[in-house]
């Protein structure tokens, strides 16, 4: 089975810190893949660099996603 988790955010580094650090040390009981993609909406706050640092100790289940155009329905 295959859980995916999407974050769409807006300058909420801090947040999304804390978020992607509570995902990693979540226990993912066997038969599940979790999938996580940040949905970065045009942030101004260093949030794809946040998601780069993460990334390898997602071992390619964090993906990043930039909508250019602001606004909930484009995230």
């Amino acid at each position: 089975m295959v859980v995916d988790v999407i974050l769409p955010t807006f300058n909420r580094a801090p947040l999304l810190e804390r978020t992607l650090a509570s995902l990693d040390a979540a226990r993912v009981p066997a038969g599940l893949d979790v999938r996580v993609l940040v949905v970065d909406n045009a942030s101004t706050d260093g949030t794809r660099a946040l998601v780069q640092r993460h990334a390898p100790q997602f071992g390619g289940s964090l993906q990043y996603l930039f909508a250019g155009t602001s606004g909930k329905p484009h995230a």
